[in-house]
C-alpha cells in the first residue's frame, strides 16, 4: 500500500520528503509535506488510536492548487 501512495503522488509531481517504519511493517509513516500518510498494522492502529488523540481537531477545507 505504502509503494502504491508513493507512486500516485509521483504521478501528481509530490515527492516524498520522508518515510518511517517501512522495514517493520507496523506503522509506516509517509511524508509529503503538507499531507503525512499514516499505515498501520491491526494492533498498532488498536494500540495508538490517533482518531481519538486528533479527533476533536478543527476540520478545514482543502483543495489541491
Amino acid at each position: 500500500m505504502a509503494e502504491e501512495i508513493d507512486d500516485h503522488m509521483e504521478g501528481e509531481k509530490e515527492a516524498r520528503l520522508g518515510l518511517e517504519g517501512y522495514e517493520s511493517c507496523k506503522w509506516i509513516i509517509e511524508d509529503y509535506g503538507d499531507i503525512v500518510v499514516h499505515l498501520f498494522d491491526t494492533f498498532s492502529r488498536d494500540f495508538y488510536r490517533l482518531e481519538d488523540l486528533w479527533g476533536h481537531g478543527k476540520k478545514v477545507e482543502w483543495q489541491k492548487y
